[in-house]
């Protein structure tokens, strides 16, 4: 069920832009196509990229948690194999089956190194710099790697202030559309008369219908500033198979 998520929201939200054309307009005809633009928009368009910024997202989280994790561990119990097993607990998905298929035959270097395929953050190839030192040199790790922690949880505080003014802004938009439609919903059924006579216009209705694209291409334009993605068309994601093959 969590998988088709997206698909389902992307239904509901077409469904529901489809039937508002038709509430306000009396048009089956209008309503389809309004139907039919945000269920091609939002499926094959929008959610796409919102799901590839899920992923990076997700990521991004793994990685924050795996870095901070192993490092921690190790300044504790100085042992790079109970801090990797430390760092690896609790995995779940695509990251623990990338866990399974690394297996213990490598040493833990070759592992930190492995996973460098899927943990695309900047600063992880600094915390292999980092860790590379301190098994050459020894010291205080938590020292060494103090600028780097710093670094990593500025990087997460980023992520998480933008995540919340991204749905704020998100919701006030909403909102907003949300407004106007209520306004037009009342009219229709509180100045029956006087509605009617707004629907005999064809540019009343013009303008109607162009306000439900208006709407779709703000939704556009939303998951561009939010993903930073380009639009493409979805494909089977083949990361596992990868990791197998470069093994």
């Amino acid at each position: 069920m969590k998988k088709y998520k997206g698909h389902l929201i992307c239904l509901v939200v077409s469904i529901l832009y489809g039937g508002l054309a038709y509430l306000i307009l009396n048009n089956i005809i209008i309503a389809l196509v309004v139907f039919l633009s945000f269920s091609l928009a939002t499926l094959f368009l929008i959610l796409p990229m919102v799901e590839k910024k899920a992923a990076k997202n997700r990521k991004r989280e793994e990685c924050y948690h795996f870095v901070q994790t192993f490092i921690i561990s190790l300044t504790v119990n100085a042992s790079p194999e109970a801090s990797y097993l430390s760092a690896i607990e609790g995995a779940e998905g695509e990251l623990s089956s990338i866990y399974k298929s690394i297996g213990t035959d490598m040493g833990v270097d070759e592992r930190l190194e492995y996973l460098s395929r899927y943990f695309i953050e900047p600063y992880y190839p600094v915390f292999l710099s980092i860790y590379q030192l301190y098994q050459e040199q020894g010291g205080d790790l938590l020292k060494l790697a103090e600028p780097l922690l710093n670094e990593v949880s500025r990087s997460e505080e980023d992520s998480i202030s933008f995540q919340k003014e991204s749905k704020r802004l998100l919701f006030d938009y909403l909102i907003l559309w949300a407004l106007s439609s209520a306004v037009l919903v009342f009219v229709k059924f509180g100045l029956k008369n006087f509605y009617d006579k707004m629907l005999e216009s064809p540019i009343y209705v013009a303008l109607s219908t162009v306000s439900f694209f208006i709407i779709l291409t703000g939704f556009v334009v939303y998951a561009f500033a939010y993903t930073g993605e380009k639009p493409k068309f979805r494909r089977k994601n083949n990361d596992k198979k990868v990791y197998k093959e470069a093994k």
